[in-house]
């Protein structure tokens, strides 16, 4: 009997800490939380030859994340500023201790990223370089 008390109070005090936890910081932002995993970098409708299929997308409030994961299942991390602008989303990097991993070809600074299809599990962003290329960003949710 004692052993069936102590498994409930136990279920209990794990029920009471995870329903009141808070996933989303400061807010909803609807289908971008989470992670992406970049699943293709094209220029120019070419592939980009030096991405290897290891970076990931992450929103959570107005922070964005580029993580490269490694063989060792470690990871490198870059953080920028996220906004939400409806057909675009601008991703600014402004600390040059994260700055954007360069197979991603963003920027310092701000990024506008045309939302070119955001579909539940499927998502594609659209860049406009400075040099007049277009580099296209199909990503899947993880």
């Amino acid at each position: 009997m004692i052993k069936h008390v102590s498994i409930i109070t136990v279920l209990l005090v794990l029920i009471a800490t995870v329903l009141p936890s808070c996933t989303q910081n400061d807010g909803n932002i609807g289908d971008w939380f989470g992670h992406w995993k970049l699943l293709s970098v094209t220029v120019n409708g070419e592939e980009n030859e030096e991405y290897e299929g290891n970076i990931f997308f992450s929103f959570q409030s107005s922070v964005f994340c580029q993580i490269k994961v490694s063989p060792n299942h470690g990871g490198d991390h870059k953080f920028a500023i996220f906004k939400d602008e409806g057909e675009y989303i601008s991703v600014t990097f402004s600390t040059d201790r994260y700055q954007p991993f360069a197979e991603t070809m963003m920027k310092m600074g701000e990024n506008v990223l045309h939302v070119d299809k955001l579909d539940g599990n499927d998502l594609q962003l659209s860049m406009n370089l400075d040099n007049g290329q277009i580099v296209v960003y199909k990503l899947e949710k993880w």
